[in-house]
């Protein structure tokens, strides 16, 4: 059986954020105008089918919920809305936008860009590409890592919690708060 494998060439979201990084770096170097600005423009136009498909991993990387059965709706909703991009064109557009990036930017270089968001986008990509067929467990894999994503809190409510608990530790005794750090370190 074949095995399926991400491939960051093959992902609209990380085609869209390196060359938007890539528009960055060519201001600051002076590059005016960005090469990666133009390709940018020219494939990620709202009526294109790389720009409906790039809204799709947004709003799965974006959107947050409490509860795991409307992250699996939003999952769902999204599946059916992937159905209706035209994959021929949407291939098509990859391949012309990688050979654009080739024709301006070494690939090579280009892509070994650190992804903070790597893993999600991996996971997105590999549901939306429906590796399903091909490996199972790689989709279920990766739909329960884009439900862990959505229903994770943000970093600033889990730091304002802990903010809150360290502020209510420090109100308390001294008896109760070396009561506290025994009962931890036990």
């Amino acid at each position: 059986m074949k095995r399926s494998s991400h491939s960051k060439i093959k992902n609209t979201i990380i085609l869209f954020e390196l060359l938007a990084r890539q528009v960055t770096a060519d201001v600051v170097s002076g590059k005016d105008p960005s090469p990666a600005l133009k390709i940018l423009k020219e494939y990620f136009k709202p009526t294109t089918q790389l720009a409906r498909d790039l809204v799709l991993y947004q709003t799965l990387l974006k959107e947050r919920y409490k509860s795991k059965d409307k992250a699996e709706s939003l999952i769902g909703t999204i599946l059916e809305l992937r159905k209706r991009i035209d994959k021929a064109q949407l291939a098509k557009d990859k391949y012309s936008i990688v050979r654009e990036i080739k024709n301006h930017y070494d690939l090579k270089s280009f892509f070994e860009t650190n992804l903070t968001e790597y893993r999600i986008y991996a996971s997105i990509y590999n549901l939306l590409e429906g590796v399903t067929f091909s490996d199972p467990a790689k989709a279920v894999t990766a739909k329960f890592s884009i439900i862990e994503h959505i229903t994770r809190k943000s970093v600033s409510k889990v730091q304002d919690e802990t903010d809150l608990v360290v502020e209510e530790y420090k109100k308390q005794d001294e008896e109760i708060r070396l009561l506290a750090y025994k009962m931890m370190l036990d």
